[in-house]
């Protein structure tokens, strides 16, 4: 199954490529990237860091015992977790993360599982919500469809979210589902019902309307940072000035990348990544030669800043990976999911 995973993602990514260098000025291309500034350069990646670092910091309000993850922890985890992603295939820097959490916190790994979901969802609220800023704001011509679809998931996402509240608070209804799946579960997967309580007791452990508000604020500042960084990046080619490229595309290309993270492809988002890129830029009236420029230079960039300090992070915090990837004992696994 996990070769067949495999096989798909490089699959995805193999096409994408193809799409990519067809009817492509290599010769522009290289031109374009040795005449990069690099004072806009350094200002991208002080912004990227900051980015990274917010994004770690967040970890302290989506955790359960925040009090006990310091900054620099989260900053860590989080930073590790990024660079293990860029270098390995099936978000395994995401499992990573969830186990060096748990480990420091004495928790289960699907308790902090459930919060790796909830951070993903919430970006993903907050990514068709700038989707449909633009349509809303911006001159953008999208099909009708593209619309009604946007606006029916984030009603889906709503309605489950409202059900899944109204369970939680339900401790009645909580308990006949727990002595359901006790009762109709093979004695070999009881382990299951744990998990699943487990993950959700980290996917919906918000905390007060203060933490909440803490975890908004910071999500909306992650954003914006990635704006920043996006535009830094587009004037050290000199793309911003000579297209007149603003907020607008700024705004675009924040979306077109959020989507590229979420398709299955290799390490590193490798072509999915480049392919959106491109995909937005052109419909700016960035020639596809200077749009590919851009896409190979951020993503070298996000990949660059995300290893580096996966590297200073294993260093400074002391981690030694080889721990947390021993997963030989699965009785001790399931004993920890429980």
């Amino acid at each position: 199954m996990k070769i067949l995973k495999l096989l798909i993602c490089f699959t995805v990514s193999g096409v994408c490529l193809l799409l990519i260098f067809r009817k492509v000025d290599v010769n522009e291309v290289s031109h374009l990237l040795s005449n990069i500034s690099y004072i806009w350069l350094l200002i991208g990646t002080i912004i990227g860091v900051l980015k990274m670092w917010m994004t770690g910091f967040r970890w302290r309000y989506l955790v359960p015992l925040r009090n006990r993850l310091t900054a620099m922890h989260s900053f860590y985890f989080y930073s590790i977790g990024t660079m293990i992603n860029m270098v390995l295939p099936f978000r395994i820097g995401d499992i990573l993360r969830a186990r060096l959490i748990a480990e420091t916190l004495k928790i289960p790994n699907t308790n902090v599982l459930g919060t790796i979901a909830r951070e993903h969802i919430m970006d993903l609220v907050l990514l068709c919500s700038l989707l449909l800023g633009c349509l809303t704001i911006y001159s953008y011509r999208l099909p009708s469809q593209v619309i009604s679809t946007v606006n029916t998931f984030l009603t889906i996402v709503a309605v489950v979210f409202g059900a899944a509240f109204l369970l939680k608070k339900n401790n009645f209804l909580m308990a006949k589902l727990k002595k359901l799946n006790s009762l109709t579960l093979p004695k070999p997967l009881l382990f299951f019902s744990g998990m699943l309580t487990n993950f959700y007791s980290g996917f919906f452990q918000l905390g007060d309307l203060k933490n909440i508000t803490k975890m908004f604020g910071m999500s909306v500042c992650i954003w914006i940072a990635q704006g920043f960084w996006i535009y830094t990046l587009l004037c050290s080619l000199g793309i911003a000035g000579s297209y007149q490229l603003g907020v607008e595309a700024t705004v675009a290309l924040m979306i077109m990348m959020g989507i590229a993270v979420m398709i299955p492809a290799s390490p590193g988002y490798i072509g999915t990544f480049h392919l959106m890129v491109i995909l937005g830029l052109t419909q700016m009236g960035v020639p596809k030669s200077v749009s590919l420029s851009y896409a190979i230079l951020a993503h070298a960039h996000a990949v660059g800043v995300a290893v580096l300090m996966g590297i200073y992070s294993l260093w400074k915090g002391n981690i030694k990976l080889s721990f947390y990837f021993n997963l030989t004992d699965k009785s001790a696994a399931i004993q920890e999911v429980l």
